[in-house]
């Protein structure tokens, strides 16, 4: 299985092996998992595991998926990512299931989408500008709203217009952006759901900004007479250093 394969490298995170000897063209059988959904407050509690740290490896998941894989479960609703606890309840790991839905991601959108997030998250508009413009977005204040359920810098969008333009905007971003948001908002829903709020928000923007800071450097090394700064990455709330 890909997922399997890909996250090999991540002690914490896999998905249950298939057991080939007992499937057939009409039945998959799967490795028996014990544990519990993801967004199950009390369970964290129950356990003394760490709610935080457990949502935090969620979203690294679904940010290299998409800005260094390419290749993103689109379908991480509570019930398909299982928290198994390891070493008698003192730790865990991730088991992602279903694996029926995924989509494939291009480059282009890759870099776009990893300029929109740079652009909501540093506040720099013209390139959330630039990132809808080429992802065929005519209204950024409605693409980013949708993204961070709240305005940052593009002014307040009022609940009519909010419909309309979410209308509009789906009528016409790119295939792949649609999963993308289906994820972006069953992640929000589950760090709703665990009272953590903005813990998607903050890891999907540092890895945009990174992949972001590494398409500059790679165009100001082709082209130096058209050299761009890096971007700071930005954590809700307050500014920190630039993250290498």
């Amino acid at each position: 299985m890909r997922f399997r394969e890909t996250f090999s490298d991540w002690d914490d995170v896999t998905a249950p092996r298939v057991m080939w000897e007992t499937c057939s063209r009409k039945i998959l059988t799967m490795q028996y998992i014990e544990g519990f959904n993801v967004d199950e407050k009390e369970k964290y509690e129950e356990l003394g595991l760490d709610k935080e740290a457990i949502a935090e490896r969620v979203a690294e998941v679904v940010a290299r998926s998409i800005f260094k894989e390419g290749h993103l479960h689109a379908d991480p609703h509570p019930a398909n990512i299982f928290v198994e606890p390891t070493d008698e309840g003192k730790g865990w790991r991730l088991q992602w299931l279903d694996h029926g839905l995924y989509q494939n991601l291009t480059q282009d959108f890759i870099d776009n989408y990893a300029m929109l997030w740079t652009g909501i998250g540093t506040a720099q508009e013209n390139l959330v500008k630039k990132a809808c413009e080429n992802l065929n977005v005519r209204k950024p204040e409605i693409l980013s709203n949708i993204l961070m359920s709240k305005s940052l810098f593009i002014p307040h969008v009022s609940g009519t217009d909010m419909t309309l333009g979410l209308l509009e905007v789906m009528g016409e971003i790119p295939k792949e952006m649609v999963l993308v948001l289906k994820c972006n908002a069953l992640l929000k829903s589950i760090q709703r759901e665990l009272d953590i709020p903005e813990t998607y928000d903050r890891i999907i923007m540092r890895e945009a900004i990174k992949h972001h800071n590494n398409v500059t450097a790679k165009q100001a090394q082709s082209n130096p007479a058209h050299s761009v700064s890096s971007s700071p990455w930005y954590q809700i709330g307050r500014w920190v250093p630039a993250f290498a």
